[in-house]
């Protein structure tokens, strides 16, 4: 239970953050912190004590209760994509920085306007 507050203060911290911050580094970071919280509630969601890895040398000895692997193969297929996409966040930020030579949204979009 206590995993679950957490990450949704996590969550809702990045979106704060999200909001708030007007440079684009800080609001990409964000956007990181709250990925992490949700990443982190749904590995709270799917935890279930007393379960076993399904490994085959387990199965093979004795049938106990195993862990579904379903949800953790979502959880790392969940952190690759919001890595890729943190990723390309930042070239992009980067290309925009060097043509607009700031990363304050508010000029970023005043320029924008005036073109």
């Amino acid at each position: 239970m206590i995993i679950l507050i957490c990450s949704i203060l996590i969550t809702f911290i990045g979106f704060i953050g999200t909001i708030l911050k007007k440079n684009l580094i800080l609001k990409m970071l964000s956007v990181g912190v709250m990925n992490t919280g949700v990443i982190t509630f749904f590995v709270g969601l799917s935890y279930r004590s007393g379960k076993a890895a399904p490994i085959i040398d387990k199965l093979l000895k004795n049938q106990q209760d195993l862990a579904d692997p379903i949800p953790q193969a979502v959880i790392i297929t969940s952190i690759v994509i919001g890595f890729a996409v943190l990723t390309f966040s930042l070239v992009y930020i980067m290309l925009l920085t060097s043509r607009r030579s700031t990363m304050d949204v508010k000029r970023i979009e005043g320029e924008t306007d005036e073109s």
